[in-house]
């Protein structure tokens, strides 16, 4: 199978400001991709003003998965790089 059409789980975890609408955001850019999701917990981090959001999604394909992470990424409020894990 292509990678981009490979269909797995996957873990996502962005850190963000914490702000409101980050979160909705997000749900709202995974949603457009046809990614859904398994569960979703936010965390505060050490850095006052930023969160940890851990996602994990139900089978995917990976190229929306790239798709989403990209847009996800441009966000203002991304202030890191994402992170994504396979779940094979």
């Amino acid at each position: 199978v292509p990678i981009d059409e490979l269909q797995t789980r996957y873990y996502f975890r962005f850190t963000t400001r914490d702000a409101c609408g980050v979160l909705a955001a997000i749900t709202s850019i995974l949603s457009r991709h046809g990614i859904s999701i398994e569960s979703i917990v936010q965390k505060n981090v050490h850095d006052p003003g930023k969160v940890t959001i851990v996602v994990i999604t139900e089978k995917t394909k990976e190229i929306a998965v790239h798709s989403a992470l990209r847009e996800i990424d441009a966000l203002d409020a991304v202030t890191e790089p994402s992170r994504m894990i396979r779940f094979l």
